[in-house]
C-alpha cells in the first residue's frame, strides 16, 4: 500500500509550485533583500534622508520579511508533508507489511525521496528474505538431522542384528536390544565395558586386543569393511558363531568403531542338518548311496594300498512292494525303519568283524535296497557268516502296528582286494549278485563270480538285441496242441514265442523273456504276439473248417496285464483280425496278480465281459491256494510240470492233483496238465480226473503250416489218444526242435 498526501495538496496547482530549490533561494534573495533594507535604514537614520524615504524602505522592508516568512512556513509544510508519508510507511513496514512502497509522483524532491525509500525497502525485504531461507534451511537442516538420530536410534534398537559401538579404547558406547538379548546383557551392563572382556573369548582376547591397537595405528584391519565368521561369548560363556562387519566413524570428534553381529547358531545348524540330509536317508537315518559311494571308494582305496579284503553286500527285501502295496504305505516305512535298526543292531554285535570301529556300516540305497559294507574281513567266509546272520535277523516277524509281517532279503555279495577301480562297478556287481539269489529262490545270498559276471553280459547284449528283433521281424510264433485225455481230440493250441536271431540262431525264451520283462520291451512284443497270434487263428479257421482248433491260446506278460486298456486291446486284435472273441484264450501266471487281486479280478472281469475266455497258467508255481480259485473268474486252470514229476511214484502228488481235478469240476473249470511226456502220465492223469493235456507226448510246437498239417491228420485218425512216437514216421517233418516253455 502506497503512502500519499491529500490530494488538494498534491493534485491542485502543482503547475504553480516552484520546486523546494527554488523556494530556498527566493527566501534566502527576499530575507537578504529585507536584511539590507533594514541595514540600509540604519545607516540613513544616521543620515540627513527626509523621512517619507525611509517610511517607503520600511513598507518594502516590511513586505519582504512576511513574503519571506510565508514561503518559510510553505517550506516548512511541505517537509512536514513528506515526513509524514515517509513517517507513515515506516509504520506500515514496521508492522510486518514488507510490501509497503512509497508513491514515485509529485514533486521531484518527492519522487526522490519515494524512490530511495523504496529501493531501501526493496533491499531491506531482500535481505530479509535472505535471512529467512537460511534460517529456515539452518532450521531444516536442524530438524532432519533430529529426526536422522532419531530414525538411527529407531533402527538401531529394532534392529534384529547386534550393533555395538565401541570407542578407540575399545569400550562400548552402544548396545542395541539385538546385542542384549544375543548376547545375555542389559545395555546398562554393557556400556562402559571393555568389549574384549565382555563378548570376546578369552582364547581370542589377546589377538583381539593387538588388531584395535593395529586398526587404530594405520586404519587398517582384517575384519575393518568386511564380513568375517568367528565366535563370541554369550553371558552364559557358552560360546557361539557370529558373522560381524566393522565399520570406522567418529563420535564427538573421536574415532569409534560400528559392529554390525549376526547370530549364526541357527544358519548353522541348517547347514548341518542340510548336509546331513545330503548324506543321510531321512526316513532311516542310514547314510545314503551318495555317503555310501564315498565310503566305498575309500575302501578300496585302502584295500588297493594294504592288499586288503573287504565286502560289500546288497540287500533287497523280498515281497516288499505287497506289503507296501497290501497294507499301505506307513506300513511299509515303518517296515523299512524296522530293517534299518536290525541290520544297525547285527553289525554292532561283539563279535571282532562287526564292531563299529572295524568300518562295517549299512546304507539305504533307495526303495527298499540296502547296502553293507564289511571292513577289513580276513578271508570270504567270514562275510558269509555275517549274511547268514542278517538273513537270519531280517527273516524274524516284524510287529507293525496292530499288523505282523513276514519278510526276508536277498542278499548279493562281492568280495574285493582292490581290483575294482570304482564303487559304482562294485555296487553294480552286488547288485547283479542279488538278482542270481532272487532268481535261485529269494532268502538266501549269492556271491558274485566271473561267470556271473558273463551272464550279465550276456543279459545286456540281449537286452540290445531285442531292440533290434522287434524292428527287424526277428520274432516268430511256434504252436503246441492241448488235446483230451479222454478222446484224443484237439481242443487248443497255445501260441509260444520263438526268437531266432539272425548271428545267434534260436534263442530260448527262458532266456530273453525275462529280460523283455525288466523293461518295457514286452509289452510291444505282446502287442505283435496278439496280432500275429489272432491274425494266424482267423487263418486256420478259414483254411481248415472244423479241423481248426476251436480256440487259441495266448500269454499276458505281467506288465501287459497291469495296463489299464488291455480289454481294448485284445479287443481290437480280435476285431482287427476278424476273429469272435469266443475263440480266444487270454493266459495269465499266478504272480501276475499276486501282488493286488482285487485290481485283477476287475481286469479279468472285463476281459470276460468282452466274451474272452481265461485261464490261470503255472498252477502250483506260486502262491494262490485252492481255496482262493473261486475269486477268480478263470475257465481254465493249468497245471504246472512241477507237479507231474513225481505223479507215478508219489502218493501225496496223485492226491493233490485229484483234489484239484474234483473242485475245478465243481467250480466248472476245465483243467489242463502241462509237461505231460510219457503214456504213463496221461493215464494216471487221465484216471485222476484230468480233462486235458499238453506236452511232448502229444506233440512239439510246431510251425503254422505243421500245425495245420497236425491238425488234419488228427480229424482223419478220429482216434483216441495218439503218442507222437507212434505218428513219427507219418508227419516226423511236423515236429519242431525247439523247446517249449
Amino acid at each position: 500500500m502506497n503512502v500519499q498526501k491529500p490530494e488538494s495538496a498534491t493534485r491542485k496547482g502543482e503547475a504553480r509550485r516552484l520546486s523546494i530549490h527554488g523556494q530556498l533561494i527566493l527566501l534566502g534573495a527576499t530575507l537578504l533583500i529585507g536584511i539590507g533594507a533594514v541595514g540600509w535604514m540604519a545607516l540613513d537614520a544616521f543620515s540627513s534622508a527626509a523621512i517619507w524615504r525611509s517610511t517607503i524602505v520600511a513598507g518594502a522592508t516590511l513586505a519582504f520579511l512576511a513574503l519571506g516568512l510565508a514561503l518559510a512556513w510553505r517550506l516548512v509544510a511541505q517537509c512536514l508533508g513528506i515526513l509524514d508519508c515517509v513517517v507513515l510507511a515506516l509504520e506500515r513496514v514496521a508492522e510486518g507489511d514488507l510490501n509497503q512502497r512509497l508513491d514515485e509522483g509529485g514533486s521531484a524532491e518527492m519522487r526522490r525521496v519515494a524512490s530511495a525509500f523504496n529501493l531501501a525497502v526493496q533491499n531491506s525485504v531482500r535481505r530479509a528474505e535472505g535471512l529467512k531461507q537460511s534460517s529456515l534451511k539452518q532450521l531444516q537442516a536442524a530438524i532432519e538431522l533430529r529426526e536422522s538420530r532419531e530414525l538411527a536410534t529407531a533402527i538401531q534398537e529394532t534392529a534384529l542384528d547386534s550393533i555395538i559401538t565401541i570407542d578407540s579404547r575399545g569400550k562400548i558406547v552402544a548396545f542395541n536390544a539385538a546385542a542384549e538379548a544375543t548376547f545375555g546383557f542389559k545395555a546398562s551392563q554393557a556400556i562402559g565395558k571393555n568389549i574384549a572382556g565382555l563378548i570376546v573369548p578369552e582364547r581370542l582376547r589377546e589377538p583381539y586386543r593387538r588388531g584395535l591397537a593395529h586398526l587404530l595405528e594405520t586404519g587398517e584391519g582384517p575384519i575393518l569393511g568386511k564380513r568375517v565368521e568367528m565366535p563370541a561369548l554369550r553371558a552364559s560363556g557358552e560360546e557361539f558363531p557370529v558373522e560381524i562387519a566393522v565399520v570406522a566413524n567418529q563420535l564427538r570428534g573421536a574415532a569409534c568403531f560400528t559392529a554390525t553381529i549376526r547370530d549364526l547358531t541357527d544358519r548353522k545348524q541348517a547347514e548341518k542338518e542340510l548336509a546331513r540330509a545330503a548324506m543321510y536317508d531321512k526316513l532311516t537315518g542310514l547314510p545314503n548311496r551318495t555317503l555310501l559311494l564315498d565310503r566305498v571308494q575309500q575302501a578300496l582305496a585302502r584295500a588297493c594300498r594294504s592288499r586288503g579284503l573287504f565286502a560289500l553286500m546288497f540287500l533287497d527285501i523280498d515281497r516288499f512292494k505287497l506289503i507296501n502295496d497290501g497294507l499301505g504305505h506307513d506300513v511299509g516305512d515303518a517296515l523299512l525303519c524296522e530293517i534299518a535298526s536290525r541290520l544297525t543292531s547285527e553289525l554292532r554285535c561283539s563279535d571282532p568283524l562287526s564292531r563299529p570301529e572295524s568300518g562295517t556300516s549299512a546304507a539305504r540305497m533307495g526303495g527298499d535296497e540296502f547296502v553293507v559294507m564289511l571292513e577289513p574281513i580276513r578271508k570270504a567266509d567270514d562275510a558269509l557268516a555275517v549274511a547268514d546272520r542278517l538273513l537270519a535277523a531280517l527273516a524274524r516277524p516284524y510287529r507293525l502296528g496292530q499288523h505282523e509281517v513276514f519278510s526276508t532279503a536277498s542278499i548279493g555279495i562281492v568280495v574285493a582286494r582292490g581290483d575294482y577301480e570304482r564303487a559304482e562297478d562294485l555296487i553294480r556287481d552286488s547288485d547283479t549278485a542279488m538278482y542270481e539269489a532272487k532268481r535261485a529262490g529269494k532268502a538266501r545270498y549269492a556271491v558274485f563270480d566271473e561267470e556271473m559276471r558273463k551272464r550279465v553280459q550276456r543279459r545286456h547284449l540281449l537286452e540290445n538285441e531285442l531292440r533290434r528283433a522287434i524292428e527287424g521281424e526277428q520274432f516268430s510264433l511256434a504252436y503246441q496242441p492241448i488235446v483230451s485225455l479222454e478222446s484224443g481230440q484237439l481242443k487248443s493250441v497255445e501260441a509260444l514265442l520263438r526268437w531266432h536271431h539272425p548271428a545267434q540262431g534260436f534263442i530260448s525264451p527262458a532266456e530273453f523273456i525275462p529280460i523283455a520283462e525288466e523293461s518295457d520291451l514286452i509289452l510291444h512284443i505282446g502287442r505283435w504276439v496278439l496280432k500275429e497270434a489272432t491274425r494266424q487263428m482267423a487263418e486256420w479257421v478259414e483254411r481248415l473248417g472244423p479241423a481248426a482248433p476251436p480256440t487259441i491260446s495266448i500269454n499276458l506278460s505281467r506288465k501287459q496285464f497291469a495296463q489299464s486298456d488291455l480289454a481294448v486291446q485284445v479287443h481290437d486284435a480280435a476285431e482287427y483280425a476278424g476273429l469272435p472273441t469266443s475263440r480266444i484264450q487270454l493266459e495269465i501266471t499266478e504272480d501276475t496278480f499276486a501282488s493286488d487281486v482285487p485290481a485283477a479280478i476287475a481286469t479279468m472281469n472285463a476281459i470276460k465281459a468282452l466274451g474272452f475266455l481265461l485261464a490261470i497258467d503255472d498252477f502250483g508255481t506260486g502262491c494262490s491256494s485252492f481255496a482262493s480259485l473261486h475269486e477268480f473268474p478263470a475257465d481254465v486252470l493249468k497245471i504246472d510240470r512241477s507237479l507231474l514229476i513225481d505223479i507215478e511214484t508219489s502218493k501225496q502228488t496223485a492226491a493233490l492233483v485229484h483234489a484239484l481235478a474234483i473242485l475245478t469240476n465243481n467250480l466248472g473249470l476245465a483243467i489242463v496238465a502241462e509237461g505231460v511226456e510219457r503214456e504213463s502220465e496221461v493215464i494216471i492223469l487221465r484216471e485222476l480226473g484230468c480233462d486235458f493235456g499238453q506236452g511232448y507226448y502229444f506233440a512239439r510246437p510246431l510251425s503254422p503250416d505243421a500245425f495245420a498239417e497236425f491238425a488234419l491228420r488228427q480229424i482223419a485218425e478220429d482216434t483216441s489218444v495218439i503218442p507222437a512216437a507212434s505218428l513219427e514216421r507219418r508227419w516226423a517233418e511236423l515236429k519242431s526242435p525247439v523247446v517249449s516253455i
